[in-house]
């Protein structure tokens, strides 16, 4: 069981081949009516873009084990179990031994003397669970005139530069808002055989009040990243212009200010929404790197550590050509649940 601590923590178990993962979800606020069938929807948008995708087809059915009754919230931990129906083990049963490059596969071993089937409960399946925290949270953000989005902003070297983007029209199942670069990215992904490819994801959260989230370690920053980064492939983060702004001089990137109409303007959005670890009102504006999947075909040199010897894989199974297609939908799961934790037990909480 792996726990995240804060104002509302989570605990999930279980992983990738076992009989079933699970979520549990602590200081879930009293008498909240859960609309099952967003859940189911939020879970299934996940996987619907098939392309590309891992042919292992989980229906990702839930059942609700703890802190719920007749639908509603009680107050107790709140606790979630998908059963995994189309588990195959037995590629891993035959490469036992064999450290996957890239993977958790020799730093779990070596910590915990274990070795892994399939990611463990380091592996992408153990996201789903992050689908159903994504969409209770989205429904107790429904009181707030807050809204996350997210996009690929990028896949391998092809980049979706579009400004003034309006999320909310985006295809909900692959959100890129240049349709051009849109198929190039799907025909980059239908080319893909033996290999990956990774990419970039944009998240804009709107409406977010000002001087939400606290200085220094209680900063928006810092929550985010420990939320996001929670995220299997995740390698890197960015809030507004970010790694951009080591290349240009401080009177091109600070956020200069105005009234206009009596009411506080930005001038720019350079710090993505976030100033002193407090929300400043604008857009808040993350980009994860995303890496490429690791588990491939083309030969790799690795290590047996039952033999010791030096080996070549090439890593057979079920595999995403690139994690993004799904790590998109998760993201921003993820970010609507620190959003969510970051207004619980403040002023703006409602």
């Amino acid at each position: 069981m792996i726990t995240l601590q804060n104002n509302m923590p989570i605990q999930v178990f279980g992983s990738s081949h076992e009989d079933r993962i699970g979520l549990m979800i602590q200081n879930f606020p009293k008498g909240i009516t859960l609309d099952m069938e967003s859940i189911r929807s939020h879970l299934q948008k996940r996987t619907a873009f098939q392309l590309g995708l891992s042919t292992r087809h989980e229906a990702d059915h839930f059942d609700v084990v703890s802190g719920l009754e007749h639908g509603v919230t009680t107050g107790e931990d709140l606790t979630f179990i998908i059963n995994n129906r189309d588990v195959d083990s037995s590629p891993y049963h035959n490469m036992r031994g064999i450290m996957r490059p890239s993977h958790a596969d020799y730093v779990a071993y070596t910590k915990y003397n274990e070795l892994l089937v399939g990611g463990g409960p380091f592996s992408g399946r153990m996201t789903a669970l992050y689908m159903i925290l994504g969409s209770i949270c989205e429904q107790l953000l429904s009181k707030y005139p807050i809204r996350v989005y997210s996009r690929i902003k990028g896949l391998h070297d092809i980049e979706d530069t579009t400004q003034s983007i309006d999320y909310s029209i985006l295809d909900p199942l692959f959100p890129v808002a240049d349709t051009v670069k849109r198929e190039q990215m799907i025909k980059l992904i239908s080319s893909l055989s033996d290999d990956s490819v990774g990419g970039v994801i944009e998240l804009c959260i709107q409406g977010v009040p000002i001087g939400l989230g606290n200085p220094v370690f209680g900063g928006l920053e810092a929550m985010f990243s420990q939320i996001l980064f929670a995220i299997p492939g995740i390698k890197g983060i960015e809030f507004g212009s970010g790694f951009a702004m080591t290349r240009r001089f401080g009177h091109e990137v600070n956020d200069q200010m105005r009234y206009v109409d009596g009411k506080v303007t930005f001038l720019s959005n350079h710090s993505g929404g976030i100033q002193g670890g407090l929300a400043n009102g604008e857009d808040i504006i993350i980009r994860l790197a995303v890496k490429p999947t690791p588990s491939i075909k083309y030969p790799q040199e690795t290590i047996n550590v039952l033999t010791h010897e030096n080996v070549t894989v090439e890593i057979e199974g079920r595999h995403d050509r690139s994690f993004i297609l799904k790590a998109v939908h998760v993201a921003e799961a993820m970010a609507t649940y620190a959003i969510c934790q970051a207004l619980r037990g403040t002023p703006y909480e409602r």
